[in-house]
């Protein structure tokens, strides 16, 4: 399983990694966890969809796993949680932080972090909002 993730998110080789996933499929079908590690592997590798599924999948995994631990060590977590940064100045001028936290980030970035980069404001109704054409950017 790690091996699995090294290969695509370390070594950067998807054909040794998808060639490993590919040896454990049974018939037409893939098992649940071999189709996470690929959608990890592509997703970071390949950029194959929105950064914020890599974290979705990342949180289907629990806190004291291995995968789990593992992937958060890696450079590619910082990585992709800049991708997903990107993604999301990209589609919206400002956005609620709540929905950024859980709906982008899926829990894996903290408030913290974020006011560290951009400039958090409270709206008359009281939602906290990130304006990133004013950030701190």
């Amino acid at each position: 399983t790690l091996y699995v993730i090294h290969l695509s998110h370390v070594e950067h080789n998807m054909d040794k990694c998808l060639g490993l996933i590919m040896k454990n499929v049974s018939g037409n079908s893939i098992d649940p966890l071999s189709h996470k590690l690929m959608r990890l592997s592509l997703i970071y590798e390949n950029r194959a969809t929105c950064p914020s599924e890599w974290f979705q999948i990342l949180k289907t995994f629990p806190s004291d796993s291995l995968i789990h631990k593992f992937l958060k060590a890696l450079p590619a977590y910082s990585e992709m949680q800049q991708r997903c940064f990107e993604m999301v100045k990209k589609c919206y001028n400002q956005i609620p932080l709540n929905f950024l936290l859980n709906g982008w980030f899926h829990g894996f970035v903290l408030v913290s972090e974020i006011s560290k980069q951009y400039e958090i404001k409270t709206t008359s109704h009281g939602t906290q909002v990130i304006a990133f054409e004013k950030g701190k950017h």
